[in-house]
């Protein structure tokens, strides 16, 4: 299918009362949800989800990374947008990934949909209330690192004098993309670094 056809499907009206109308998108979030929760637990919390509960964790073609077509592009965008942050294996691997895990299953998405048809409005609104938490706190999620002071303030030293006081999201990208680097380096490729200028021209390159 096209990608065309699947976000025209994407964006399609479901039958049914339009607070039940849900797009793939959606339905990939709650799968994400309920498989990481039927890791944990045997049982939902509210039993009269239930029914979307054990269905979803039923399913062994599905996981906590199953994404829409929409989400998909996006992830191959990112990939496509950092391609300098990863090896051209790393950028295969992961733009491969993304794409095995696309879901397509039309029988898995309709009797998702027939599920959330039958659910009560009281479970749907607050199974409504919490996606948009998860959403919400998916795009604006941080997190913290505990470092050692002495650490702390050796690392932003290299901040201010090797990356121009760059933003810490860009200089642990750059640590990122030198470590893989560093990785792939082959023995014939060390082996060209004939004197130290050599090595130090090789090093800084790796930051860039």
């Amino acid at each position: 299918m096209t990608a065309l056809k699947e976000k025209e499907k994407e964006q399609e009206a479901k039958a049914g009362r339009p607070a039940r109308q849900v797009s793939v998108t959606d339905i990939c979030v709650l799968i994400r949800y309920y498989k990481e929760l039927g890791y944990k637990v045997d049982r939902p919390n509210n039993d009269d989800e239930s029914s979307l509960f054990d269905y979803i964790r039923g399913q062994p073609y599905i996981s906590t990374i199953s994404s829409s077509q929409e989400e998909a592009e996006a992830k191959l965008k990112y990939y496509d947008d950092n391609a300098s942050h990863f090896t051209d294996k790393q950028l295969e691997d992961g733009k491969k990934r993304t794409l095995d895990y696309i879901l397509k299953d039309e029988d898995i998405i309709n009797n998702i949909r027939n599920i959330i048809a039958d659910l009560d409005n009281d479970t749907w609104t607050r199974i409504l209330s919490r996606k948009r938490q998860e959403e919400y706190r998916t795009k604006n999620s941080k997190k913290k690192i505990s470092v050692d002071i002495n650490t702390f303030y050796d690392l932003k030293s290299i901040k201010k004098r090797k990356f121009d006081n760059a933003s810490w999201d860009d200089v642990f990208r750059k640590f990122i993309k030198a470590s893989r680097m560093i990785d792939n380096m082959n023995k014939d490729f060390t082996e060209d670094i004939n004197n130290n200028d050599d090595a130090l021209k090789l090093l800084n390159s790796l930051f860039d």
